[in-house]
This record gives structure tokens, sequence and C-alpha cells, in this order.
């Protein structure tokens, strides 16, 4: 059993007009016996987006809280509370919050790899104030 939790999970601050706090849940980097998957969460407030950008890897987006549209290779689609987007390896892609809420959704790359960043920049997350 390998278990990662958002309280104790490494997580970096992104500025704006990107803003978001990416954490990494579960990672080969960080547990010892995990090499098929990596998994963390993303909260964003309202009005902030991801960059566009592509990967190697395949990655699974299960949104938990919030509305928006998700942005792949140019098609737009809606998003909301309780959806999953799959988008494939190197597809560019980007998740956009325009509702007037917080955004939170979980993301799981399969391979794992690109997370590394996400870790490289991290600090122990303590609290919004912590970034």
């Amino acid at each position: 059993m390998i278990i990662g939790h958002e309280k104790s999970a490494p997580a970096q601050y992104t500025p704006l007009p990107d803003k978001r706090i990416l954490r990494c849940l579960l990672s080969p980097y960080l547990n010892e016996g995990l090499t098929q998957l990596a998994a963390g969460t993303t909260t964003m407030e309202s009005g902030c987006t991801s960059e566009k950008h592509s990967h190697e890897e395949g990655e699974l987006f299960f949104v938990i809280n919030g509305s928006g549209k998700f942005v792949e290779n140019g098609e737009e689609a809606e998003f909301t509370r309780g959806t999953a987007i799959f988008s494939p390896p190197m597809n560019t892609h980007q998740m956009i919050n325009d509702s007037e809420g917080e955004l939170k959704v979980l993301w799981v790359l399969v391979p794992p790899g690109r997370e590394k960043a996400i870790l490289d920049n991290a600090k122990q997350f303590k609290g919004e104030q912590d970034l």
C-alpha cells in the first residue's frame, strides 16, 4: 500500500497568469516501489489558467471541485465537478478556471515523469500562507 496526503505533499506555487498550487501526492521519486504512475492535485483561483503545454506522459484529470474549460489541440470543452478528462501523450492542453470559484483537480500521469519538475521546484506545504 502506498499513501500520499495533501497536507504533507510537496507543493509548487506558480505565479500569475498561470497562478496555481501543484501538489505531488504520489511519485516514484517520493514512494519506494511505485513505478507505474504519479498523482497530485492542482488548485486554481477564479480567472487563472495552466500554461499551454504537452508532455510524453498521458494525463488523466478528475475535477474535484469547480468548473471551467479544457483546451486540447485547439479544441475547447467545458467541465464541471465530477468530470474526468484524459489527454493523450504529446497533446497540447490547458485548463482554464473561468468560474467564480476555486477549481481543484486530481491529475494522474501514466507513466510518471513530468512530476519531477514539480518536485524540483516544490517545498513542503504547510498552508496557503507558506507559498
